[in-house]
């Protein structure tokens, strides 16, 4: 009887492993963002500025890319961010941050490092709506360690472009105008 009962668990499977075998693969692209060369700043600061994990809105806190359809969030096939969303901003903007050559370092929260300031970033549209990409972003910059506010701006940009490219493009733009008015406030 238990060598009937083993028999017949081997034979399940290995039937069910040759269904698997033959599923076709699905090729899914994967994609990250660019990061924004921005015009070096003339002088730098001794500031030391950290990049706190963006917030991110539920329906876009996610690996796979959103577009809206009939205001219905749906997720573009086959395609998907190499982290997600909210990891992908982070590590993209902290980059434009550092090509700005303004800040002694810029940082992620994670790596524990001390700030001057911190940049806190809240991500409300990122996404494909119709034939436009569409990226809102609210950034504060806050003084530390009072965590001061001494910057709040909402960025909202559009790209005529309905795949990612577009989202690209976009965050891009919003990217310059986070950078740039961050450096400006501070250099004051």
């Amino acid at each position: 009887m238990k060598k009937l009962l083993l028999t017949s668990a081997i034979l399940s499977i290995t039937a069910c492993s040759q269904d698997l075998l033959t599923q076709p693969k699905i090729n899914r692209d994967i994609y990250t963002l660019s990061d924004t060369q921005v015009k070096p700043a003339e002088k730098a600061s001794e500031f030391n500025l950290i990049i706190e994990k963006p917030e991110v809105a539920a329906g876009l806190d996610t690996t796979q890319i959103a577009s809206i359809k009939n205001n219905q969030i749906v997720y573009k096939e086959n395609a998907k961010w190499a982290d997600g969303l909210g990891a992908v901003v982070e590590s993209t903007i902290a980059e434009s941050f550092e090509n700005s050559k303004f800040f002694k370092s810029v940082s992620t929260e994670d790596n524990g490092v001390y700030g001057n300031y911190a940049v806190a970033l809240q991500i409300r549209d990122f996404q494909v709506d119709g034939d436009k990409a569409k990226v809102k972003i609210s950034t504060k910059l806050i003084k530390l360690p009072e965590r001061e506010v001494v910057l709040n701006l909402v960025t909202s940009k559009e790209a005529a472009s309905s795949n990612v490219a577009g989202l690209d493009k976009a965050f891009n733009a919003a990217q310059q105008e986070i950078v740039g008015k961050v450096v400006e406030v501070l250099g004051k």
